[in-house]
């Protein structure tokens, strides 16, 4: 099973791009007219951009790899209030192209947002129980006081942890992926206005 979820966890991207590829393909079937482009909803996407580069200044040179890397454990910036970051954004740029989009009925649009939440909550379990290995007693520290998913107060500083915000890293680890969301943007917006044949 540890080698399934490890490949799971390589093809994380994949599984989101084809994800992204069916919902651009519904959003070229339906008439602009018929279900215009959401525009309010790239809010949802700007937001989980803005957490990617956050969380990505404070992780630093790993989390963007086919492998769970971490040289260190990081618990300041957005780590503070969630144990998986990343993830949130993930699903904030996902929810809001679903939304955004406007291609999809109701249940469809269920659907894919309890698979994308799905997703990532096994690969967050999955790193999580790597990142245990990894870092025994220092994680569990940093579990006990931090949620899973997101938390309104930073918990007390941790001894051990120290402040690893660097903004460098940012768009060499992270800029492919700031660049697939705007990307996924403008492929939606292209798919809306694609002349349909008579």
């Amino acid at each position: 099973m540890n080698r399934v979820l490890s490949f799971y966890f390589a093809a994380r991207g994949w599984t989101l791009a084809a994800l992204f590829l069916l919902l651009a393909w519904r959003r070229a079937l339906v008439p602009a007219d018929d279900a215009p482009l959401r525009w309010e909803m790239l809010a949802i996407v700007a937001s989980g951009m803005l957490l990617r580069a956050w969380a990505g200044a404070h992780l630093g040179l790993h989390g963007n790899g086919a492998r769970a890397e971490a040289p260190s454990l990081v618990a300041s910036g957005p780590y503070a209030f969630s144990r998986n970051p990343l993830y949130l954004s993930n699903l904030a740029i996902g929810a809001g192209l679903i939304f955004f989009a406007n291609a999809l009925s109701p249940e469809t649009t269920v659907a894919l947002l309890a698979f994308l939440l799905a997703h990532h909550v096994v690969l967050a379990r999955w790193e999580e129980k790597h990142l245990k290995g990894l870092w025994p007693d220092a994680y569990a520290a940093y579990a006990a006081v931090t949620p899973r998913w997101f938390g309104l107060r930073p918990p007390p500083r941790a001894e051990n942890i120290t402040d690893t915000r660097n903004w460098s890293p940012v768009l060499s680890r992270q800029g492919r992926n700031l660049a697939y969301a705007a990307a996924c943007v403008l492929i939606l917006w292209a798919a809306a206005h694609i002349p349909r044949l008579p």
